[in-house]
């Protein structure tokens, strides 16, 4: 080829990637969230997108006495995960810290000592509430922003961990209406 050609082809291939940038740019919605947008501030709409992304339930909802709002997210195996936005300032609240949290009641000091003793994890602690009940929790800081795609992979690992800690503790299934679904012999060690 000689250098005519090859600048002729450079300058079409240079066209044809500009409109192609140029026609991603245009089908770009305004106000659409993208995964790599930042949260500079953390609101419940946030923590709902990022939930609903995952498949996940949309619980209820409420406001804390300091001003941070608290989210029920329905993990897939039907347990109920708690995200609570705190710091926050504002309407609707913006807040620069999100805790999430999974409460185990179980009436039975031994079994909190069992998990206690057993669950550990790089991205969550457990933490004692009081000696018959339990929780796995994870917090996380803004810090000047996260991505979109951060909040749904922190909620994401956190699912992961949540549902890990409910088959240790209810190896047999979630309890319906507070009873435990019966299990063999092999699955009994957390009763």
């Amino acid at each position: 080829m000689t250098e005519t050609k090859l600048r002729s082809v450079w300058r079409g291939m240079s066209m044809g990637f500009a409109t192609v940038a140029f026609a991603a740019l245009l089908a770009a919605e305004p106000g659409v969230a993208r995964p790599d947008d930042v949260i500079s501030e953390l609101t419940q709409q946030d923590v709902v997108a990022a939930a609903t992304a995952l498949g996940w339930a949309i619980g209820e909802s409420d406001r804390t006495i300091d001003g941070g709002f608290h989210q029920t997210l329905i993990l897939p195996n039907g347990a109920p995960a708690t995200v609570a936005g705190f710091e926050c300032e504002g309407q609707p609240q913006r807040c620069s810290s999100y805790y999430m949290n999974l409460n185990f009641g179980l009436g039975n000091t031994e079994r909190v000592e069992k998990a206690k003793a057993e669950l550990r994890y790089q991205y969550a602690q457990v933490v004692v509430r009081d000696p018959m009940s339990f929780g796995i929790a994870r917090a996380e800081f803004l810090n000047g922003g996260i991505t979109r795609k951060h909040l749904e992979l922190s909620l994401e690992t956190f699912g992961i961990i949540a549902t890990d800690a409910v088959k240790f503790v209810f190896p047999c299934g979630m309890p319906v209406d507070g009873q435990e679904p019966e299990c063999d012999s092999n699955k009994e060690f957390m009763r």
